[in-house]
Formats: structure tokens, sequence, C-alpha cells
């Protein structure tokens, strides 16, 4: 080998161009072809820099023409690259291989034509290179010369006969990609050429298409100049109109509207041009859509759906400017001489309008004003009359509390203004009645305002939901006229509105981060997903709030985004296997899963499964629907869309198998570049292309071959979950495990799943002398007490001994090896051994009647297949370890076992009184009887718990009521304790493989108002979704009642701003106070708010222990000067201290302490003075702690009004909220 420092002088001889000095290396004997460290060759170095005579001299020197670097790169493609075209000529002479490409498929010709080289590409072409060669599945040299741009190069390759229309894999076209980046002059060029102007990819886009979507208005125009048919729609029916309006390319969207585009054209499902606009907020398109004529209603006349689409999208410049086309949706009347109108809030958008000019855009007054604007867009938008009426509730409700926000702000309560401006609202209310009043004695204008059949049910349905949900703000006059023209919908219509479903919900906004999604199958099937969503309980299904299955059917839930969006992890999809494995043991199914089901939510960060399209087992085989016959031919799964088969468990698994797949192929294109100066840019179109190929045609089968993107251990499981056979497919449980592991290998760094052996330079000289350090005890003594346990535990003892026969195997073979064993091997035999003996001594510990133990037992069959896949991974992974014994054939065993605990369980349930029999309390019926509801509910179907199963006759608490946050006590795995309290103990836990803080609540079970209570507090925060207030996942009210709920991961507030600045410490508490308000708003008293119950979590704060609170009109609940019920003495409000029950105002005061507790990081008044003191300040000196130095005027201010001591005087929530954010 050359001398390392001579290969280098030759090499920047080459570089420099120096001939004298390159025939003085040579003459020194170094070797022409000697590689420099970074692998290159002097001749390389000098077709770079296009030096044609050292070139020359090497090649006359007999070096190598065609050798590569690394990537596959020659000196003939860097001399290309570059345009040195005389380093090209002289390689061309010497032999260079002008079709040799790099190891992403480029030749010579693509690298000039990509870098716009005529003189070169001229070259080459002359010298024969093939013009058509492609890229593996991309691009041929004059793709990319059009995509580029470079007109000298594409007229060189069209003169030397390039195919015009040979497009990629993906069906793009060189006039495509000329017009996706507007190189007019390129696709000028190209239609002189007679390029097919028409020509679709798979998905429908054509060249004008692209063009319009990208806003490129140059080829627009020359595109259209050339006859392109400008209504021609993608697949979807997107036409070039509509995806320019969709993008708001406003110039585009005008040169296709004075090019006769249809104004009005629509796609399948309804949508037009201007609605899409709409939607997306792209104000300039609308405008111009409306100068064109757009028709701004739907159809009948009836429903504005343009406007519902600005509204529901937030886009309130669009809103206003809609308004301002003279829709005639605001202020409606009736004929002259009208004695009312539907107007709401004026008077108090005016005050705000006018506080707002005086105190600048960035004051909190000026956002109160924003808040009302917006939250008032929908009703004022809304154009149907009795929709408004409808509406009336939560409309007078939110005003009521805006007013006080706003007098809050402004420092106006109990003043003469204040109470001006509640009067303003309150004859804005009068006249609104008048109005209405009017309208019930005017039979023609009713009878339009009434409209057809759809809108009637839809006015029925929400006056109905208007005044359960929101009733009590209304006056008797309000209620008689919503009554009166509820009766009078019903006598025009002859309809009759049954029972509201309890999750009816008519907007997304009653909720933080929530989604919507539109059900287009209709009615019948939103009821469907909605009956079934709402039975779902997991923290990976995506949350169900609500739904609507009136008018245009959607279905509200927590947000969320999809997997293929920016890259799936195995962690993400773990988290979506979960959730498939949760609705399988609900007895549920897919009709059609599909990559769109695979989601990942804001605010967890966890892989969520949509919940969407599911049907009960039972149900599966019956005959589709039209509305399930569209969804699956929506989702393409292979076995459900041909209709192969039913619905299945196994289709399910195939479907799930075949997405991710998909998901490792957009992960492939993610990942990589489609060349070495791609942009940030192009690289997501690249991506994009992949994502929308993979939800418009996803991958029906795999191929045949593993790809080259796919590891080993990820192909052996799509392999087993893909199998032709759906008997030979992976299971479900095996599902699982083996995605687990992938995820855990994803988060240590292991990038391959080889078989190797267990390697470790400490070792166990004596495994007999082992000890398991938390236990005390050696290994053998561990299997001893875990042998004693496993007869315990009669109705586990099966699935429990099939895992303590293999242990005591392993650890034989362990003690038996002669040579020293490796600590690491060792550890991880004891780590599975403790899991086992702790699963085995709380099983233990928790006495289980037969009734909970065989409830228990499938849980416990969980765990343990869990393990017996560890052991397996140990025997595999060890060189010492053999799995000859028939002890380790497990899997036959554990199946059997799994059936015989279903028929235990199924025995049970069919005849439930036998096993109650032998419990001796009232107690400990009601909690088996939960128990046994809750297992039916999870082996036999979420809905096959009739009224006439033997446990729906048994009495007491009955099988329909069992609540939906119900979680029974094996499902809940306690670890860590944290702390006691009054109301219990708080453990760290985990919940179906999620982190949890599980909260044990002293209360007498024995007594029924304790129950009740306790169950209706659990009821309203199962309710609650909001990101700043801790979310619920379940709780438990019978036995030992508990609650398991979200752990927060950065502790609480306070130790979270230590080492940061103010700014952070406002931020935390605007979280806060956002949490406190969404509380109010649903009529909840926090009750003991102070420092330790606002904790953070992913740097986002959120309000605690509000499950402990009362609800704020439940006057029966009586006062208490109990300190530890209510919490501690220095954050109380005075009236509190004087025996009243919690308020919405206390809170507010207990909040304004928090705020000196945060900011100055110690408590009110200190921690010195003595708790009697506290009082006596507080409620006899009508005192606050002193003002900390700290404090600015403004902090101090605010601080101040929310702990006045009069609580009429004090700001409410929305106030605070406001205040906090300036």
């Amino acid at each position: 080998m050359e001398n390392a420092e001579e290969m280098q002088t030759l090499v920047e001889a080459a570089r420099s161009g120096s001939v004298q000095s390159v025939k003085q290396a040579l003459e020194f004997g170094i070797d022409v072809d000697a590689l420099s460290s970074d692998h290159w060759t002097a001749l390389l170095a000098a077709s770079e820099e296009g030096h044609t005579d050292v070139v020359e001299l090497f090649l006359a020197n007999k070096a190598s023409v065609d050798t590569q670097l690394p990537d596959g790169t020659t000196a003939l493609f860097i001399a290309c690259q570059n345009g040195r075209v005389g380093s090209v000529r002289a390689l061309l002479a010497s032999g260079a291989a002008i079709e040799l490409a790099t190891d992403q498929g480029y030749t010579p010709l693509m690298s000039a034509s990509r870098k716009g080289h005529t003189d070169v590409v001229e070259l080459l072409l002359a010298n024969k290179a093939n013009v058509d060669t492609k890229r593996p599945k991309r691009a041929t040299a004059l793709l990319i010369a059009c995509f580029h741009g470079h007109v000298g190069a594409v007229r060189a390759l069209l003169a030397s006969g390039a195919a015009i229309e040979l497009a990629t894999d993906q069906g793009f076209t060189p006039l495509m990609t000329a017009s996706l980046n507007d190189h007019t002059d390129v696709v000028e060029l190209l239609l002189a050429n007679k390029a097919s102007v028409d020509t679709q990819r798979p998905n429908g886009d054509t060249a004008l298409y692209i063009a319009c979507q990208f806003g490129q208005v140059g080829s627009v125009r020359a595109l259209l100049a050339s006859g392109a048919a400008i209504e021609l729609a993608t697949d979807q029916g997107f036409t070039p109109l509509m995806s320019a309006s969709r993008k708001g390319h406003t110039d585009v969207v005008e040169l296709l509207l004075a090019n006769k585009a249809s104004v009005d054209m629509q796609r399948p499902n309804g949508d037009t041009a201007l609605y899409i606009a709409c939607q997306f907020g792209q104000v300039g398109s609308v405008r111009a859509l409306l100068a064109s004529g757009a028709a701004i209603n739907s159809t009948d006349d009836t429903v504005c759906a343009v406007l519902t689409a600005a509204l529901e999208n937030g886009h309130t410049e669009v809103v206003e400017l809609l308004l301002a086309a003279k829709m005639s949706l605001v202020d409606w009347t009736l004929e002259k001489g009208s004695q009312g109108t539907v107007a709401l809030g004026r008077h108090l958008k005016e005050k705000l309008k006018e506080a707002s000019k005086t105190a600048g855009n960035d004051s909190a007054i000026a956002g109160c004003w924003r808040g009302v604007e917006e939250q008032l867009l929908a009703y004022v938008g809304e154009s149907r009359l009795l929709i408004k009426l409808a509406d009336t509730a939560r409309v007078v409700g939110f005003l009521e509390r805006a007013t006080n926000t706003a007098l809050g702000i402004l420092n106006l309560l109990g003043s003469p203004d204040g109470i001006s401006w509640h009067q303003a609202l309150l004859r804005e209310r009068e006249d609104r009645v008048a109005f209405f009043e009017a309208l019930l004695v005017d039979d023609e204008r009713m009878a339009r305002e009434i409209g057809d059949e759809q809108q009637q049910l839809e006015v029925l349905t929400r006056l109905k939901h208007g005044l359960e949900r929101y009733g009590d703000v209304l006056n008797p006059r309000e209620l008689d006229v919503m009554s009166a023209v509820f009766d009078a919908v019903v006598r025009y219509a002859e309809v009759v509105v049954a029972a509201i479903p309890q999750w009816f919900a008519i907007s997304k906004a009653e909720w933080s981060r929530a989604g919507a999604s539109p059900v287009d199958e209709g009615e019948e099937v939103c009821v469907r997903d909605a009956s079934l969503l709402a039975m779902l309980n997991h923290p990976n299904v995506r949350k169900f709030y609500g739904a609507c299955h009136i008018a245009k059917a959607f279905v509200i839930h927590e947000e969320s985004y999809a997997l293929d969006s920016r890259g799936a992890t195995w962690s993400y999809l773990l988290g979506c296997a979960h959730g498939l494995a949760y609705v399988h043991e609900q007895g549920l199914v897919h009709r059609g899963l599909s990559v769109n089901h695979l989601l990942r939510s804001y605010t967890s960060k966890k892989g969520l499964l949509s919940g969407m399209g599911l049907v009960h087992r039972q149900d599966a085989g019956r005959d589709l629907t039209e509305a399930d016959a569209v969804r699956g031919r929506k989702s393409r799964s292979p076995e459900i869309t041909y209709h192969a088969n039913d619905p299945s468990v196994s289709s399910d698994i195939l479907a799930f198998g075949l997405a991710i797949f998909d998901l490792l192929a957009i992960n492939h294109e993610i990942g990589v570049a489609a060349s070495p100066d791609e942009s940030y840019k192009d690289k997501w179109e690249r991506v994009d292309i992949v994502r929308e190929r993979v939800r418009q045609q996803p991958t029906q089968q795999l191929p045949a071959t593993q790809t080259d993107y796919v590891k080993e251990a990820e192909w052996n499981l799509l392999l087993g979950m893909c199998a032709a056979d759906p008997a030979a497919r992976t299971s479900m449980e095996d599902v699982v495990y083996q995605v687990g592991v992938l995820a855990q290998q994803e988060n240590i760094g292991h990038s391959s799943t080889t078989k190797a052996p267990v390697t470790s330079s400490a070792t166990v000289e004596d495994v007999s002398l082992y000890e398991i350090q938390t236990l005390g005890m050696t290994l053998r003594e561990t299997l001893h007490e875990a042998d004693e346990l496993c007869s315990e535990l009669e109705t586990l003892h099966d699935v429990n001994r099939a895992v303590w026969v293999r242990l005591v195997d392993v650890y034989e073979q362990l003690e038996s090896t002669r040579t020293p064993l490796s600590t690491s091997l060792v550890e991880s035999f004891s780590l599975i051994l403790l899991r086992f003996y702790d699963m085995l001594d709380k099983s233990a510990f928790g006495g289980y009647s037969i009734v909970a133990s065989t409830c228990a037992a499938q849980t416990v069959s969980g765990k343990n297949y869990s393990m017996h896949h560890d052991i397996d991974r140990l025997i595999y992974n060890s060189p010492v370890l053999e799995s000859t014994s028939g002890v380790h054939r497990w899997r036959p065993t554990w199946e059997q076992v799994r059936q015989q605990q279903q028929k235990a369980m199924q025995m049970i349930l069919e005849n439930p009184s036998s096993a109650l029999r032998q419990l001796k309390s009232d107690t400990k019926r009601s909690e088996a009887v939960a128990l046994l509801q809750f297992s039916a509910r999870e082996s036999g179907g979420i809905s096959s718990l009739g009224s006439t199963t033997p446990l729906a006759q048994l009495g007491g608490t009955s099988a329909g009521t069992l609540p939906q946050w119900f979680v029974p006590a094996h499902q809940v795995e306690l670890r860590g304790h944290i702390a006691d309290g009054s109301f219990g103990a708080v453990y760290r836990g985990e919940w179906l493989g999620t982190d949890v803080v599980v909260k044990q609540v002293l209360t007498d079970q024995e007594n029924k108002e304790n129950r009740a209570q306790f169950r209706q507090e659990i009821d309203l925060w199962f309710s609650l979704n909001h990101e700043h207030l801790i979310k619920l996942y379940g709780a438990c009210h019978e036995g030992r009642p508990f609650f398991v709920c979200e752990r927060a991961s950065q502790g609480t507030i306070l130790s979270s701003v230590k080492g940061f600045d103010r700014s952070a410490a406002w931020r935390f508490l605007h979280d806060a106070a956002e949490g406190l308000q969404h509380l109010h708003d649903h009529g909840i008293v926090h009750g003991d708010l102070k420092g330790n119950n606002i904790l953070v979590s992913d740097n986002i704060a959120k309000l605690a222990d509000f499950g402990l609170s009362i609800v704020a009109n439940r006057g029966e609940v009586p006062a208490s000067g109990d300190e530890d019920a209510l919490g501690a003495f220095r954050w109380k409000a005075p009236e509190c201290l004087m025996g009243s029950r919690p308020t919405f105002a206390s809170d507010i005061y207990s909040f304004g302490m928090c705020i000196i507790e945060v900011l100055t990081g110690k408590f009110p008044w200190g921690n010195s003075i003595p708790d009697e003191a506290v009082i006596r300040n507080v409620t006899q000196k009508k005192l606050i702690p002193a003002r900390p130095k700290t404090f600015s005027d403004a902090e101090w201010d605010l601080v101040t009004r929310m702990c006045c001591f009069d609580p009429e005087l004090r700001m409410n929530a929305g106030a605070v909220v406001n205040c906090a954010a300036y």
C-alpha cells in the first residue's frame, strides 16, 4: 500500500491542475490508482476540477477509468455533474462506461441533465448514451431536466428522441414535473413537442391540477393555452379550481375563472371550491369565487355550508367576508313592524370593542373581546331561525359568563356600570323572545322556517338537547317560547324525537384539543359508531367525546394525528396494537382496518386506534348495508373490500400487518434523500406522494421477498400477520408481544435482533448464592416461596404453575453449569423471577373470592404470556441454556388453560347465584356483580349483557348501570408508594401498559350515600376532557374505591418553576387558570386549590384532585369546617373558614393564594405563623398576605381583586385567564 502522505500528494496535485507536479509524483513511483483516505483517486479529483490535460495524463498512464467511490460515483459522473466537457470527452475517448450508474441509479446523462450542462448532455448523446434509462422506480434524464427547469438540456434530450410520456412509477410525467416547479419555458417546449396535456396519474392528477395545487400561474397559463381540460377531476373529485382554492393561490383561481372554470362544480360529497376555500381559510380565493358568482347556500337553501366550514375551523376573516356578502344571516326580523330580533350579545360586543380600543390590542380586555367574537361566530352565522332558537340556552349561559369576565377585567363588578351591562343583556333576551312569539303566530313564515323532514328532525333534536343540557339558565318566558316552538314543529311535522343519546353534541368547541371526523355514511352508521365508542375506555383507543348524528354527521374525539404524517415508530405501533387487542376483547372487529385508523395522540404522545368502523363480531357476518359497503371500499382492506371473508379478528390482524408495511415504506421515504441536495420542501412533497399512494392504493399483499428497508425481525412479524391462511396468522397476543420487543429495541438503540451470546465482563461464580436484593432471598429460596404461592392460588394454579416449572428448569440449568455465568444472564433471569413472584404475592395478598379470582384469571394469563416469551428470549439468547425439556413447550398448555378459564367464567355468568351466595355481605355481593358485569362485557362483547340474562336479573346493581369508567382492581398493578393524605393513599402504577397514578380513597363503602357520592364525583370527572386537567382513566367504586389517573411526569408546579424565569411560572399559572375555567363552565367547584394540586406534564400545567370536589349546584351538600376535607387554611377563602361550602368564588380566592405561592416559592402567610393567626387575619381583620417585594403592580392588583373579602367582588375564572395571559 502506498504511503498515505504520498497518495495525498498525488490527489492534491491533480486538484491543482499542475501537470508538472503530477508528472513528478508519477515519476516518483506513486500508484496512479492509489486511494486517498476518503477513497478518491487522482483521476476522480482531476475530473471534478475539469483539468483536462491532467485527466489525459492520468489516462495515458493507465489510470482505471471506471473506479467508483463508495456511493458508485465514477470520474465520468463527476465530470458530467460539474459540466467539465473537456474531461468528459477525454474519459469517453478512453472507454469510460457511459451507463455506469451510482448506487441510487443516477447515470452520467442524468447528472448532466440535472445540472443543466447542455454541452455535456449533447456530447453524451452523441456518444450513444441511453436517453431513456430510468432510476429504479423513478425518473429519466428528461424528467430530471424538466424538474430542475433546464430548457437547453430538455431540448437536447427531446432532439435525441427522449420518450416525452415516460413517467415515474408514481405516474409523474416530464410535463407534470415542469408544471409543479413552474418552469414555464420547459412546459411550453414540451407542449410544442406534443406532450399529452391531459395525462393523469393513478390518482387522477393532471399537469394542470398539479400546477394549480402549487400555485404555478405561468405553467397554468401555458397549459390552458394548449387546451388542458379545465374540469378534469382527480379520483376524489377535486378539480383544478378546487385545488388552487384550497391552497389559497388567488392569482391561479382568478386565471381559471377567467378561462370559464365552473365555479360551482361539486365533489361527490357536495363540496365546492368555495366550501373548500372557506374550510381552509383562504380569504383571497373566497373573494375571487364570490366575485364570480359562487353559490353561497347549499342546494336546499336551508343550510349555509360554506359559513359552517369557516366557522368550525375558526377562520374569522372568511366569516366576516361571507357575512358582508349580504347573506342575510344576521339580525333576522319578521316583516315591517317586527317586535324583536334574534341578536344576542350586541351590547357586550360594543362595550368590549370600545374598551379594547382604549386599552390596546395586547390587553386582557382585547383578548376577552376576541374570545367573545369567536364563540358567537357560529350563532351569528346560523341562517335558520329555529336552530338559532335551539342554541338559546348555550349562548345565554356563555354571555352571562363573558359579561362577568369583562366586568372583572375592567374592575366594574358591583358597580352601576356593571349592573347596566347585565340589564342590557336581559333586554336583548326579552326582545328576542318577542321576536319568536311573533314568529309563532305567523303561520306562513313558521312553515318556511320548519323546513323539510331532515331539518325538522334537527330542530327538534337540538331544541330538546339545548333545554336538557343548558336549560337552567333560561327564564320562564324563554322556556315557554322554546316549548311552544317544539310543540308547533311536532304538530306540523308529525314526528317524535326519541330520547337523545347521552353522547349527543353539536360542536367540538365544548372540549379542549378536540377534533371532529365526518361520518360520510350518514346517521345510521354514526349512531352505531358513537354507541360503540361511548363504551370503550382504553389509553390506546382515541378518547370519544361526543357525536352529532343529524344533518352532517360527525364524531368528536381527542385531537390526534395520522401515524403516516411524519413517521411511525414502533412505540406508537405498540400503542395501536394494545388498542386493537382491547377492541377484540370487547367482541369488536373492523369493517376495513387501514392506515387511517392508526393515530398518535396530541396530548399523551401515544399510539392510538381511531375506534371508527367497528362492528360486533356476532354482527359481522350479516349482510353489509350500503353504508358499510362504502366504508369498506374506502379502506380497501383486501378481505373486506372483496368480501372474501367476513370481518374478523384474523382479517384485522392481516390488515394491521399490511398497514405496518405501508408505514415502514413511508418511514423509508422520510429517512432517505432523493438526491444529495434535495430541499426540505422537495423531500416532504415526495413523502406526501407516497403517503397519498398508500391512502388511495394500500398494499394488498406483502411482496414475495423482503424489502431492503424492512429488518429481519420486522419482516418475520409481517409474514406471520399476513399469512395467506387465516388460521396460520400470528395471534393478537403474539403481535402485541413482538411489536413490544421491537419498540423496546428501538428505544435502546438496537438495530438488529439476530441471535448473539449474552456477554458481560462481570461473572457469577456460584449461582446458588446469588440473592435478589429487594426480597433478601436467594434464587432457590424465591422459587420455593413461589411454589407455595402457586399452591395457595387454587383458581390460578394451572396458569401459574406452567411458568414456575419453566423457571425451575432454567435455574437448574444455570446451577449445573460448571463455568462462571455472566452477571447479565443471571440478572435477566432474576428479574423475570422477581416479576413472577411479585404477581403471585399480590394475588395472594388480595384475598380474592372465587368470583374475583375467576374474573382476574384472564389478566393473569396475559401477564404470564409475556413471561413465557421473556423466558423464550432468555433461552434463545444464551449459549448455556436449552429448551429441550417438555416444560418449555408451553403454548398448548397455555391455550388449554385459557379455554378452561373462559368456560369457568361462562359457567358463573350463566348461573351467578351459586357463586354470589358464598359472599356474606351486600358490599361483597355488589363488588362481585360489578366484576361479573365487567367480565361479561370483556368476554362476550360490549352489548352481550342484556336485561334478560341471569346476571341482570339478580337485583341490586343492574347490568345496565356498570359505568364506562369501571376499572377492576386486577387490571391495575401498584408500584411505588407516593404519599398518604386525608382522602387515602397515592401510588405509582400501571394500567393496560400505561404509567398511571392510583389513588385509594378512604370512605365507608357500607354507607350507600358515600358510595353514591363517590360514583357521582367520578361520573363528573370522567366527563371532563381538557388539556389542563389531569385525565381520569377510570375508577373502581366497589370494594375499596380507587381511581386511576394520568401521571404528571414533572411533578408539581412548585418544583417545575425552580430555576426558570418568571414568565415560565406565569405560563403554567395561565394553564391552570384555563383548567379552572373549564371546571367552572361545567358547574364544578374544585374546593382544594393549592400548589401541590397543580401538576406539570410535558411542560403543560394541569389541575389535579378535583375528583374529590363537589358540584356547585348540589345544595344538599352540607357545609363543613373539616380542614382536611376542604384543604389547608392558608389557601382558604374567608367564607369557607367561617363554615360555608366551597363555591366558584372561593376557588378564585384559593387560586390567588396559589399565585403568591408559585411566584414566591413560599406558602401564603409563610411557614411560621400558626393556623389560628391565619384564620383570625383572614376572617376578622379581612387581610391577605403582605405584598411580596418581587410582585409588580399589575401582578399584585390581580391577586387583590381575586382575593376580595366579598365573594361577589371577585373576578371569575375567565377574567383570570385573560389577565394571566397579559
